[in-house]
């Protein structure tokens, strides 16, 4: 593969702005992807990185269903956050939830519950799992109940946060959370 690394010169003063860099520098990366027919693979730096990459599927009129693989939900907003972690409010922040800055500067518009599988998250904290309760959006504790799902031949984005496989499969990782499923599982 043409691995093409996105290293944008970061000057803004403000994480909104800083942030807004990288992605604007990201998308025309995946656009030129998606012209060559062409499935885009983004390797990101924290979970915020999505917003950039579903903006450039949905400015390429792609409207995909979100299965947001992660050991955490990323679906805190900034009234229920305990650790005001930016990243662990992304997938909020694409279904509509907390400040859409990020969204808006990229360009993406939300994405309705209905079409958001979210698998495991199994390190949530108690506001936000309440949140994801009282929620639309599909939760299956486990990747095996994903297959249940009817994707309707609709596109798949697909967001795969490292911290969703099991801590002893990739010791190093930086948020590690037990009981995760084996590679073979999730391959499966």
């Amino acid at each position: 593969k043409n691995w093409q690394l996105n290293k944008p010169a970061v000057t803004a003063n403000t994480v909104f702005e800083r942030i807004k860099e990288v992605h604007n520098s990201l998308q025309p990366a995946v656009k030129n992807i998606l012209a060559k027919g062409e499935v885009p693979v983004s390797m990101g730096g924290d979970c915020c990185m999505a917003i950039a990459v579903l903006s450039a599927l949905q400015q390429n009129g792609i409207s995909p269903i979100v299965l947001w693989l992660d050991a955490h939900g990323d679906f805190n907003t900034d009234e229920i956050t305990i650790s005001g972690f930016l990243a662990g409010m992304a997938l909020a922040m694409i279904s509509g939830r907390g400040d859409q800055q990020l969204l808006e500067n990229a360009g993406a518009k939300n994405i309705p519950d209905t079409d958001i599988i979210l698998s495991d998250a199994r390190d949530l904290d108690p506001a936000e799992k309440e949140l994801i309760e009282s929620s639309r959006l599909h939760w299956f504790k486990n990747i095996r109940d994903v297959r249940s799902f009817n994707f309707n031949n609709r596109p798949l984005f697909i967001h795969f946060d490292v911290d969703y496989v099991a801590a002893q499969e990739f010791p190093a990782i930086l948020f590690p959370v037990e009981n995760g499923p084996r590679i073979p599982q999730i391959a499966d």
